[in-house]
């Protein structure tokens, strides 16, 4: 309504772009913001661009919103530098199989491990929906970058961008070699299930039907990353309502 009645007003158009962008309508959020070049509508049409997979106007993005030296913002900073990298790759590009199911190891009661190769090494992932990126870990040296990964010897995603980051804590933590963290992105681009009955992670190459006998909550993703689900603290319609994050590093069920 605010749009129809200040098509031209910048506060308006901005957030209708953060609106755009949590649902996932990043054309329409690049779009919104077209002409506004303060830091807040850089950093989302640099995140629209980088979630389209559009890695070159990303990065180009990211520069001219790095270079205001008020910006602190560790995605762009991580991001930034895969981006400029990834210049002419076609990012999640996924081949063999249709599915593949993989049994997940158990360790307590609520981590979700998931047994993945990485640039042909077995590794061992963690879903980290608290993340957007997917990040691979640095504590043997090296770095971040493109990875590929493979599942189930099924599937193969290449052209992974993964940000670098010391996990051997969160190794240490789950007396566990935590190789990979599976941020939003990732877990989208794998259109991926969690089996909690029969404890499998399953990932597919096409978007799967929804479950015949299931309740279907579409999620908001904040800044195109952080999961939330719309959620009530009563079975009232004039209940008060919530934002839920979906947090699966977290040990408690809730919190």
């Amino acid at each position: 309504q605010a749009l129809r009645a200040l098509p031209d007003e910048p506060k308006v158009r901005l957030l209708a772009a953060h609106v755009a962008l949590a649902r996932l309508e990043l054309d329409r959020a690049v779009q919104l913001t077209q002409g506004m070049n303060d830091s807040e509508a850089r950093g989302v049409r640099a995140h629209a661009h980088w979630y389209a997979g559009r890695v070159e106007q990303a990065a180009a993005e990211l520069d001219a919103l790095l270079a205001d030296p008020s910006v602190r913002d560790p995605w762009a900073q991580g991001v930034a530098k895969l981006a400029r990298r990834g210049r002419g790759r076609r990012p999640f590009e996924i081949g063999g199989g249709l599915v593949a199911a993989l049994d997940m190891p158990r360790i307590g009661n609520t981590t979700l491990l998931v047994p993945v190769e990485v640039n042909g090494e077995p590794s061992l992932a963690m879903i980290a929906t608290d993340t957007a990126e997917t990040v691979v870990d640095t504590s043997a040296g090296g770095e971040g970058g493109w990875v590929s990964l493979r599942f189930a010897e099924r599937i193969e995603v290449s052209d992974v961008p993964a940000i670098g980051k010391d996990l051997s804590g969160l190794s240490r933590q789950l007396n566990a070699p935590i190789k990979l963290l599976i941020g939003v992105q990732l877990l989208r681009q794998l259109h991926a299930t969690v089996d909690f009955a029969a404890g499998q992670f399953v990932v597919r190459s096409f978007e799967p039907p929804p479950p015949p006998q299931a309740t279907t909550v579409h999620p908001g993703y904040v800044r195109g990353g952080a999961m939330v689900l719309p959620a009530s603290f009563s079975a009232e319609s004039e209940g008060a309502r919530a934002s839920l994050l979906v947090h699966t590093t977290m040990a408690y069920p809730v919190a």
